[in-house]
């Protein structure tokens, strides 16, 4: 069995963030990088560290790569309950 690790996909990364903009949250991942995240083919980013925030929402610390350093992101509960997916990768792609 390979490596397990929690991921976002990016379609619903991008939807997240959007609402995470539209709702005001602190966090949120600059619309431009997301647009790169898509243009450069990136498929998920990983869900390297999450805590609750304010008692009222999740924070994501995300990882998409070297060049594009720690994404923060604040979403619901219910949304991360949604869309934070388990994504096990073979032995040899681990």
């Amino acid at each position: 069995m390979g490596q397990t690790y929690e991921v976002v996909y990016l379609s619903d990364l991008e939807k997240l963030n959007n609402k995470s903009i539209s709702m005001g949250r602190n966090q949120n991942i600059p619309v431009s990088t997301i647009q790169q995240l898509k243009k450069n083919g990136v498929y998920a980013a990983i869900v390297s560290f999450t805590f609750a925030h304010n008692d009222v929402e999740q924070r994501l610390m995300l990882y998409a790569g070297d060049k594009y350093g720690n994404l923060l992101l604040d979403v619901s509960f219910d949304d991360y309950k949604k869309y934070v997916k388990s994504l096990t990768l073979p032995k040899e792609a681990a």
